[in-house]
């Protein structure tokens, strides 16, 4: 039995994902890395279309896929989806929630061994186009991480880090001159200065939640997990930004270990970068094994 547990995260995009080729190759970067997890986004959800990618996943990571449906009212058929692979967890439930978001999240909790807490893998994708929605769907993540949950969401936030340490990474805006993607990105303040949008991570981080890449930056000194994960061939839109994150609450994030961002390859099937993060599994067990605290 390995020592980690290793979880992907890959917004493969509808152009990655679509394409089999792409896909195919895709498929072959992740399985090099064995992952026990997969949480992938922007996953194309025409019925007949899904169920064939979910089946040729299935079979080239040895996992078992749960898609979440595509919101009827979006104009794009994508959602997200979490593979695991079989033997790694004794128990899987899916739970696939809808509103406020405008793609759909896919949510699973699954359980270790004989440990008798759940833990929580959600895959997600934030609005693109609407910083206020952005928000809402960051307020509903809040209610997994109620006491005694633990949670793992990971995925495209559309938004910024609030890190003072990363601020200078951020657009300069005022040299941005799509003026449809620096609104989509932006939220003008009272006084009417335009923001980078860092909202959603500060309503993550109000209610627990910890950037696992800025832990892992800090605390195992690892520059590198802050490395950018998106906007690589978009230098109009400021350059690229680390905008593809993943969240721990609940004890989860003492178990990490690392988080690694890859790129080169990877951006030959994809405009994002693959994430992998690494958890201790025997930390990862005493986390689940706490006494539980009753959530309201």
């Amino acid at each position: 039995m390995n020592d980690s547990i290793t979880v992907a995260v890959w917004n493969l995009g509808t152009g990655g994902a679509a394409d089999i080729e792409r896909a195919d190759a895709a498929l072959d970067i992740l399985a090099s890395y064995e992952p026990d997890a997969f949480l992938q986004q922007d996953d194309p959800r025409p019925v007949a279309y899904a169920t064939q990618r979910r089946d040729r996943t299935e079979s080239r990571l040895g996992m078992q896929g749960f898609l979440a449906a595509p919101n009827p009212t979006a104009d794009t058929s994508v959602a997200a989806s979490v593979y695991l692979r079989a033997g790694v967890f004794s128990q899987s439930r899916a739970v696939y929630p809808t509103k406020p978001w405008q793609l759909h999240p896919c949510q699973v909790r699954v359980r270790m061994d004989d440990c008798p807490l759940w833990l929580n893998l959600l895959s997600l994708a934030m609005c693109h186009f609407d910083a206020d929605l952005r928000m809402r769907e960051a307020a509903w993540l809040t209610t997994q991480a109620r006491p005694g949950m633990v949670t793992l969401a990971a995925g495209s936030t559309n938004s910024y880090t609030s890190s003072l340490t990363e601020r200078e990474a951020l657009p300069a805006w005022e040299e941005i001159m799509d003026r449809a993607f620096r609104t989509m990105r932006t939220f003008v303040t009272f006084d009417g200065r335009r923001c980078s949008d860092v909202r959603p991570d500060l309503v993550l981080k109000d209610a627990g939640y910890e950037d696992l890449a800025q832990r892992v930056a800090a605390n195992v000194r690892q520059p590198k997990a802050l490395y950018p994960t998106a906007g690589f061939s978009k230098p109009l839109h400021g350059g690229p930004q680390r905008t593809d994150r993943v969240y721990g609450v609940g004890g989860i994030e003492e178990a990490v270990g690392d988080v690694e961002v890859i790129c080169g390859k990877t951006l030959d099937v994809s405009d994002h970068a693959l994430l992998l993060v690494r958890l201790n599994r025997r930390a990862l067990q005493q986390v689940l094994t706490r006494p539980r605290t009753p959530a309201w």
